[in-house]
């Protein structure tokens, strides 16, 4: 059985050694939120395999710490920790099996139309079908008004929507054309589901909120997709609403160091 375009790709999201590479890192960003957070509950968005924050540290710190993501971590990094628990959620609402559907139908379209294949039609039902993706996606978010006193969210904005992008430049670079109008699609997407989202986060938190973002990535140009809109929407909040003792902080995170990959994380601590 081939695996799918999809698998593979979210196979290199994998980056072997995370935990002690993002050392410094994980410490710098863990001292902020214990700095800026008052202790009671926090629950950490996106969590991952948690190599970015110190679990333990943060347990101490507060008397409840949840863990939210569609791929929960290892449960040995909450051994003996008997106030950190885990809960299955997912952000986008976009499942497994949807990605892997797509992939069959765009190798199908393909296959069917390689003698006479056009570009322009190609990016046109990858655009239909994604369409559909997100109009029928089911975002799993299962918290309810001031729910935790405070609320962590970091280097996860970026990640919410990018694999149908990753698919599409991964199409334009096997077929050797490109078709810019499906990124335009995608980004004005973000546009929504990163407000969308953000209202979500801003609505759990009963005191304190952290939202981290890459500002940049170090030797390139050009914003981060879905980073890029959690910084104007979070600009625009603290703005709108007048937001007092708003704390920024900028560290860096060495994401993968083998392909000298490293963004500048904007650090935003809201008082709500």
């Amino acid at each position: 059985m081939n695996i799918s375009l999809y698998d593979q790709l979210k196979e290199l999201t994998n980056i072997p050694g995370a935990y002690d590479k993002w050392q410094q890192y994980r410490r710098e960003l863990t001292d902020i939120i214990i700095e800026e957070c008052p202790t009671g509950s926090v629950l950490i968005v996106g969590a991952g395999q948690c190599n970015d924050i110190d679990i333990a540290k943060m347990s101490r710190h507060f008397d409840k710490v949840t863990l939210f993501d569609r791929e929960l971590p290892d449960n040995s990094l909450a051994s003996g920790l008997d106030n950190v628990t885990y809960i299955y959620g997912d952000i986008l609402g976009i499942s497994d099996d949807s990605y892997r559907k797509l992939c069959e139908e765009v190798q199908d379209y393909i296959a069917f139309n390689m003698n006479r294949f056009n570009m322009e039609a190609f990016a046109d039902r990858y655009i239909s079908l994604i369409e559909d993706m997100y109009t029928n996606a089911c975002p799993d978010i299962p918290f309810t008004t001031n729910s935790y006193d405070s609320v962590v969210c970091v280097g996860v904005h970026s990640q919410v929507n990018n694999m149908l992008a990753w698919m599409w430049e991964a199409y334009e670079s096997a077929l050797g054309q490109h078709d810019k109008r499906v990124h335009q699609y995608i980004s004005g997407q973000n546009n929504r589901i990163i407000q969308s989202f953000n209202d979500r986060l801003f609505d759990i938190a009963g005191k304190h909120i952290i939202i981290g973002a890459e500002q940049g990535r170090a030797g390139t140009n050009g914003a981060v997709e879905g980073a890029h809109q959690c910084i104007l929407d979070i600009q625009r909040r603290i703005n709108e609403y007048s937001y007092i003792d708003v704390n920024l902080a900028l560290i860096d995170w060495p994401f993968d160091v083998d392909r000298d990959i490293i963004y500048q994380m904007l650090i935003a601590s809201v008082p709500v």
